[in-house]
């Protein structure tokens, strides 16, 4: 049976349910930003793999979930998602998703700063969308799109991934 695993202080749990459905922990590891660590992500699905594009393009629910390990504002945290989105989205594909990253852009916005120890959680909901929850919450509405929630993953998951490092980690191959 898997355990809990400790990074930075924050218990990552080997588990976790998304509307019902049991979730696998992936992997999960720390961004870390000019040395300064910023958030613990852990990366939640129904099929364990290394394989950044098998898990990316697996049908069913999906949690990236964000620890925050320092207060960041919303627009930073924002920043970094269109930078991600940016460089693993072709400007086709970017064209194609502008109202859902206008959505999330708005969530983020309304949500204002997060504060250490936050959880902010990007679900895969087959029936619904992206759903955004920070500290549990649902944020807005469900942003329908499953090629939207696959560019968020590329962020971390993408051949430019937010960092390396991290990216394996997620893919279970260490921290």
């Amino acid at each position: 049976m898997a355990q809990t695993i400790e990074l930075a202080g924050v218990k990552v749990e080997p588990g976790t349910r998304v509307e019902g459905q049991e979730l696998a922990l992936n992997g999960a590891g720390i961004r870390s930003r000019f040395m300064i660590k910023v958030y613990v992500a852990a990366l939640y699905v129904t099929g364990l793999s290394e394989n950044p594009q098998r898990l990316i393009e697996h049908p069913g629910a999906k949690r990236m979930a964000l620890t925050l390990l320092r207060d960041v504002s919303g627009e930073k945290l924002l920043d970094a998602m269109h930078e991600g989105l940016n460089r693993n989205s072709s400007p086709e594909e970017l064209a194609l998703m502008q109202d859902q990253i206008a959505r999330m852009s708005a969530i983020f916005r309304t949500a204002g700063e997060g504060r250490k120890g936050d959880l902010i959680t990007l679900d895969w909901v087959p029936s619904r969308g992206t759903v955004i929850r920070i500290n549990g919450v649902m944020r807005g509405q469900a942003i329908p799109g499953e090629n939207f929630y696959r560019s968020l993953l590329r962020i971390w998951l993408g051949e430019q991934p937010a960092q390396k490092d991290l990216r394996d980690a997620l893919l279970g191959r260490g921290n």
